[in-house]
């Protein structure tokens, strides 16, 4: 896709398509990679939605580390095509995926994640809030099942306003500058993040940003005893 054009339709296509495969059945037919001591926190959210707020106040908690947008869900999708030799196309490449081939793609997320670990050896989760999580979650989820993922929302409007009036305009986010595909856009991903909600067998929450900013500590709370042991000093 060029950088500087968006193609709604063929954005909408592949949301739909991969809400189309991967159903309940097959969500929950799919190899699995092996538990693991660290566990991955997918923050899932659009643009401008609050994940670099909510990574922030995470980060106080002394088991929880921020690992930032991490992009390492693309390169597990192009290995998986190449361990599975797979002829179809993504995402129904996922089929032709063994164990074997879960597990390698396990160890490649944790070694995108070492960096991390090396500066924080301690930290039982590591929080990512890559902007394609949304699409990549399915997946992911099955690479790493011993993940977790916060569905993060935030009113359409004040989302749209805040992602059109920043420059957001680099590769993947040409969007930002139309009102109208803005809001198409916020609706593809509304519609799988509730999609994920439904199938996914992974732990799963949902916050909303104006509850978080309205009442911080009632919401921090309850995100962090989702995740681990609630400790006072994490609001501040």
């Amino acid at each position: 896709m060029d950088d500087n054009k968006f193609d709604e339709v063929a954005h909408s296509e592949q949301y739909n398509q991969m809400t189309e495969f991967m159903d309940e059945d097959l969500a929950s037919a799919l190899a699995e990679g092996p538990k693991t001591e660290m566990e991955p926190l997918f923050i899932v959210g659009n643009p401008r939605s609050g994940t670099s707020l909510l990574e922030q106040i995470l980060s106080m908690h002394p088991d929880i580390e921020n690992g930032g947008e991490m992009c390492v869900g693309h390169s597990m999708q192009l290995n998986a095509s190449r361990l599975t030799d797979s002829f179809h196309s993504w995402p129904n490449t996922m089929i032709d995926i063994r164990v074997d081939d879960a597990k390698a793609l396990s160890l490649q997320y944790l070694e995108a994640n070492k960096g991390v670990e090396d500066e924080a050896p301690s930290e039982k989760i590591i929080s990512n809030k890559a902007l394609n999580l949304p699409l990549q979650l399915g997946f992911l989820s099955k690479i790493l099942p011993s993940s977790r993922a916060v569905m993060l929302h935030r009113h359409p409007l004040d989302n749209a306003v805040s992602c059109y009036t920043t420059n957001l305009l680099f590769s993947g986010h040409a969007y930002t500058n139309s009102l109208p595909m803005l809001g198409a856009t916020w609706v593809a991903r509304k519609k799988i993040a509730d999609h994920w909600m439904r199938v996914l067998s992974i732990p799963m929450m949902e916050l909303h940003y104006e509850n978080l900013v309205a009442d911080q500590r009632g919401e921090t709370e309850r995100l962090i005893e989702f995740l681990l042991v609630w400790q006072v000093h994490v609001v501040v």
